[in-house]
């Protein structure tokens, strides 16, 4: 992939499945990287690579979730989760004849044009713009629930009487 310009992400892994969100085993998607194990049937983890069209650094966001490339290119991310089995493994999220069709596969799809990258900063903005709309959107939503919760007591302080 290097020599073509892309190079995979090396701060996310894919991992395993169990009772925690993200459980061991860590599984990166590089070559030379330091982990060891061995997968035995039974086992259920994920692979799910990003790429980028040039540097594999990135950064996150404010938000903690929000990841970006650190030289404003293009990433892809896909994950497909598998299953150890005696004799080999199965690719649980495979696609099937009957699975709902790609936003790619339905016919008459037209590509987005290739768009400049926005600036760190600009996305920072918008991520705070989109931070605070939420923000507010939670206190109206507190605000009706607190209005609703007021108007359950009196009703209820009126029977009562």
């Amino acid at each position: 992939m290097n020599a073509q310009g892309y190079q995979v992400v090396k701060t996310y892994c894919g991992h395993g499945i169990g009772e925690l969100f993200h459980s061991a085993p860590n599984i990166p998607h590089y070559a030379r990287n330091k982990a060891v194990g061995i997968c035995h049937p039974g086992m259920i983890f994920t692979i799910e690579p990003m790429i980028n069209m040039g540097d594999w650094q990135d950064c996150t966001w404010r938000d903690d979730w929000t990841s970006v490339t650190k030289d404003g290119k293009r990433s892809a991310q896909f994950e497909h989760t598998l299953l150890v089995t005696e004799t080999g493994c199965e690719i649980l999220t495979a696609r099937t004849e009957n699975s709902v069709p790609l936003f790619w596969e339905v016919e008459g799809y037209v590509p987005i044009p290739e768009e400049t990258p926005i600036s760190l900063e600009e996305a920072e903005r918008i991520a705070q713009e989109q931070r605070e709309q939420r923000a507010k959107e939670r206190a109206e939503a507190t605000a009706a629930l607190n209005a609703d919760a007021g108007e359950k007591k009196k009703k209820k302080k009126k029977r009562r009487r």
